[in-house]
């Protein structure tokens, strides 16, 4: 494994004041010290604002060490630029995904755990590859989907610092709000609901919802979720990879305020 890379999320009031330490470990140990700007993912949506902090704040931090100089970003470096400091073993990366974007020159899918092909991180737009596998389709067609799915790949990931992202624009103008039980796990819940205007109704939806009416207490009108009827029969479904669509042996309920 060599070079190793140590991937750093640089986040204000949290590692920040850390930046040099890292960068320093580069004079002893030939690490690529990657920095990486905090994107607006999961619970890091809510504060990205707050917590942000640019490649290039990152870089005038490491500069008050000493000379650093740009060097050769190699074919496996992805979307890092790498510089190094004067006299230094190792490298120091930056990926500034957003204030500086990179778009026009990614060439990276993402596979997802339940077998889908994304173009981009931040696109809905996804290429089932695990179906056809199962299928015993040949080689050439799952290299068409693949084809397709580099063809369809975004223009740019359409995330902006300054701007608001579209469910931050959108909700506080919706009557109907549907949220996802995903945003428990990944503690967006209230920060979703604080984007709610107080007369819209609000309903808690999909397979990860759990149907409990705890969560009317949090200003929700609604849950839909999925109960298992046999235990058995979605075991082995789960047991053979199967994502929440294909789980038999469940049955979808609602519970109302």
């Amino acid at each position: 494994m060599n070079p190793i890379k140590i991937n750093v999320v640089a986040m204000r009031g949290v590692n920040d004041d850390e930046v040099l330490d890292f960068a320093r470990l580069t004079y002893r140990k030939p690490y690529h010290m990657r920095f990486i700007e905090l994107m607006p993912i999961g619970e890091a949506n809510a504060r990205v604002k707050e917590d942000f902090v640019s490649s290039d704040e990152v870089l005038r931090q490491i500069r008050s060490l000493g000379t650093v100089r740009l060097v050769h970003s190699g074919p496996l470096e992805g979307p890092a630029s790498m510089y190094a400091l004067e006299g230094a073993k190792g490298r120091i990366g930056v990926i500034a995904a957003l204030s500086h974007h990179f778009c026009e020159t990614c060439n990276r899918l993402r596979l997802t755990a339940d077998g889908h092909l994304r173009g981009c991180l931040f696109s809905d737009r996804e290429t089932d590859l695990k179906t056809p596998l199962r299928e015993g389709k040949e080689d050439d067609y799952l290299l068409n989907l693949i084809r397709d799915a580099i063809l369809m790949k975004p223009k740019d990931h359409g995330l902006e610092l300054n701007k608001l992202r579209k469910c931050a624009r959108l909700i506080p103008l919706a009557d109907v709000v549907a949220i996802t039980g995903t945003a428990l796990t990944n503690h967006t819940i209230e920060y979703l609901l604080a984007l709610c205007r107080p007369a819209a109704f609000v309903i808690l939806l999909g397979d990860t919802a759990p149907l409990s009416p705890v969560l009317f207490e949090y200003s929700v009108d609604a849950v839909s979720g999925t109960k298992v009827i046999n235990t058995d029969l979605a075991l082995k479904c789960v047991s053979e990879g199967a994502n929440f669509r294909q789980i038999k042996g469940t049955k979808r309920l609602t519970l109302l305020k």
